[in-house]
């Protein structure tokens, strides 16, 4: 029999056999009742079938409707009569299947009754002759040339009543023989161990359900039987292997396939899908074993991933560095962080760096009604409006107090903000730091270290790399130390964890305030506030971790 694909449609569909009201009408908008997942003691006032007692339709006739159209090779028949008729998707399913157990155990019990009737009229020795000659016979020539000759294209073209005769005929025979072992084990010991040898030995059928198609293995003796068919007529081999093993790659082979993906890709930080993995798996195979057939199938490409550890998840974008450094070149920017810290102790390393800070923290991710496609978020507000943070910690745990650029030419574009003394207030044109703001930055480190020798931790941004900072720093007594071209989120503290932490916070923060009112306008004194308070959340612990996973890692 065909099974149709089903199993993808597996989603409850009661929110369509409910939904007679307008949606549109928000008086009637009631929560979806949550079923209680505890076990309760059946009772006969449970009735769990209740709307189906007095249907307007007849199950059997939906049930022929279902035979119908799965043997016209119909897809999701299921999902078709559920719709129809408005039954439960799950109810339909099972409804069905206790009809066909029930009809099939009829069945059995009438063939068994007929047997019966009839060996029990006969003596053994006709018992002995009907097995022999029915059994062995009638399963060569007639199952032989009537059911293994069928095709598929003949199969598909048949009416109703003839494939429900040709059904009727397997079953009768497989229980038959079943049933007629049974007689005979209970008839004579003899015959039984006599016939069910030659039979075990000589006759093996299989029925394939996926496609209609009949597989035989073929007796000893009847082997001069293959030479006379015809090629239109040949029996599938069993070329997939179903029930073996049809791992297409050794233990070395897939080992091969994933250091080649883990040293060209993965530590490269390419980009790799399961395309990727199935085109190179394809040219792999034609290479190693180029009389198979493999097409890389996603099921395949999801074992693969599993039995290596490997998962697809959602990564940051970044550009490739200008220049790539070295394993010693690494070594030596390491050695100069440990060295500054041997030299002038935690609490005079500093790290400075800069973020950029949006007023509206949303995310790219909503929940939404199922099966409707107007899914969008509308926010109160410009989504990319906001301010450059610039932060500044040491690898004692201590903060600075954070300054804000806005986007201006005047202090006026200040104004909205409302800065207190918590932060520093600064403006450029194009709202990112320059040497002024880096000036005042290296101020604030100054006012802390009182002129003590000082070591800065900053990446290579044009405004801190200039001559006019170097010289400040020189003269404020903090010597700089750059972090490689490309390497900030490995090597700079606040791009490890204390940024991603910070926004986090917001965020947290903003739907906060959106739950006490879904139509708030996020101003800049808000996101100010917000960024104030997320900077307060992080605990000196969490500072010192970010200098030790990044800048102060061992050399090895």
């Amino acid at each position: 029999m065909n099974k149709n694909n089903d199993d993808n449609d597996n989603n409850n569909n009661d929110n369509d056999n409910n939904n007679d009201n307008d949606n549109n009408d928000n008086d009637n908008i009631t929560s979806k009742k949550i079923k209680n997942l505890r076990e309760q003691p059946f009772t006969k006032s449970r009735n769990p079938y209740k709307r189906y007692q007095k249907p307007n339709f007849i199950w059997s006739d939906v049930f022929d409707e279902i035979d119908l159209l799965k043997n016209n090779f119909t897809k999701r028949v299921f999902l078709i009569i559920s719709e129809k008729y408005g039954i439960n998707y799950t109810t339909l399913r099972n409804k069905y299947s206790n009809f066909k157990n029930t009809n099939v155990d009829k069945t059995n019990k009438i063939i068994k009754n007929e047997i019966k009737n009839e060996i029990s009229a006969e003596i053994k020795n006709e018992i002995k002759m009907e097995i022999i000659k029915e059994i062995k016979t009638e399963t060569k020539n007639v199952i032989k040339s009537d059911i293994i000759t069928k095709t598929k294209i003949e199969l598909k073209t048949k009416k109703k009543a003839e494939i429900k005769a040709e059904i009727k005929a397997e079953i009768k025979a497989e229980i038959k023989a079943e049933i007629t072992a049974e007689i005979k084990a209970e008839i004579k010991a003899e015959i039984k161990a006599e016939i069910t040898d030659k039979i075990k030995n000589s006759i093996n059928i299989e029925f394939n359900e996926s496609d209609i198609d009949t597989e035989t293995e073929n007796i000893d003796d009847s082997k001069n039987l293959n030479k006379k068919k015809s090629n239109k007529f040949d029996i599938k081999k069993n070329e997939e292997n179903r029930g073996g093993s049809n791992k297409i790659f050794s233990e070395s082979d897939e080992k091969e396939i994933f250091l080649f993906l883990k040293e060209k890709f993965m530590d490269k930080h390419k980009m790799l899908c399961d395309e990727i993995i199935k085109l190179f798996a394809i040219n792999k195979c034609q290479q190693l074993y180029p009389e198979k057939e493999f097409n890389a199938s996603n099921g395949w490409c999801n074992m693969y991933k599993k039995r290596w550890n490997l998962s697809t998840v959602k990564c940051s974008i970044s550009r490739n560095a200008s220049k790539i450094y070295t394993k010693d070149e690494i070594d030596i920017f390491l050695k100069e962080c440990l060295d500054a810290l041997a030299e002038v102790g935690p609490e005079l390393f500093f790290n400075l760096d800069e973020t950029k800070w949006y007023n509206i923290n949303v995310s790219q991710k909503t929940i939404h009604i199922k099966n409707e496609d107007n899914a969008k978020i509308n926010i109160n507000g410009n989504d990319k409006e906001g301010f450059t943070l610039t932060l500044i910690i040491s690898a004692i745990g201590n903060k600075l107090k954070p300054i804000i650029t806005a986007k201006g030419t005047t202090e006026r574009c200040l104004k909205s903000y409302l800065l207190n003394d918590d932060v520093v207030g600064t403006y450029s044109n194009n709202g990112w730091a320059n040497n002024g703001i880096t000036e005042i930055a290296l101020n604030l480190i100054y006012a802390k270290t009182q002129g003590k020798k000082t070591y800065l931790l900053l990446d290579q941004f044009s405004s801190h790399r200039s001559d006019f900072i170097k010289d400040k720093a020189k003269e404020k007594n903090i010597h700089l130390i750059y972090v490689p071209i490309g390497l900030t989120y490995k090597y700079q503290p606040l791009d490890v964890s204390i940024n991603g932490i910070l926004k986090q916070f917001a965020k947290t923060l903003w739907r906060k305030e959106v739950i006490k009112n879904p139509d708030i306008k996020i101003s800049n004194k808000d996101a100010v506030m917000h960024c104030l308070v997320a900077i307060n959340k992080i605990r000196k612990n969490t500072v010192k971790k970010s200098f030790e996973n990044s800048c102060f890692q061992k050399i090895e």
